[in-house]
């Protein structure tokens, strides 16, 4: 996320304005759109770069799509991302505006540690002695 964010700030005229944001905040399950959670941990990744344009933006995490020059991207980053967020139970998504930036949402799946070791949905009366 970062590495295309970088990129994509290098490509604006006045690139020492560019800026990210990295954002984290627990979503409840209706913002995050999964029934399988009742929390999702948002991660938003922000630039000000060039933005992607609208025919772009709905192949961006296809495999090998790039829209850099050759040499410069596989187009495997975004691809590889969605792979892995998706086989946790996750969720990404994309929205952009040419020429304002774009921004990535992450929703990760919440769970905690129960005493016996098991991994289950989350639970406000776990107990940590």
């Amino acid at each position: 996320m970062l590495i295309n964010a970088g990129d994509a700030i290098l490509s604006i005229e006045d690139h020492l304005k560019g800026k990210i944001l990295i954002t984290s905040e627990v979503v409840p399950i209706v913002q995050a759109e999964s029934a399988d959670h009742l929390n999702m941990l948002k991660i938003s990744y922000i630039d000000n770069g060039s933005g992607i344009s609208k025919e772009n933006l709905g192949n961006i995490f296809d495999p090998f799509y790039t829209t850099k020059e050759p040499g410069k991207g596989t187009g495997l980053g975004l691809s590889v991302c969605f792979m892995i967020i998706r086989g946790i139970g996750g969720k990404i998504q994309a929205s952009s505006e040419e020429g304002k930036g774009s921004t990535i949402n992450i929703y990760l799946p919440l769970t905690t540690q129960v005493a016996n070791g098991e991994t289950g949905k989350e639970n406000s009366d776990v107990n940590d002695g």
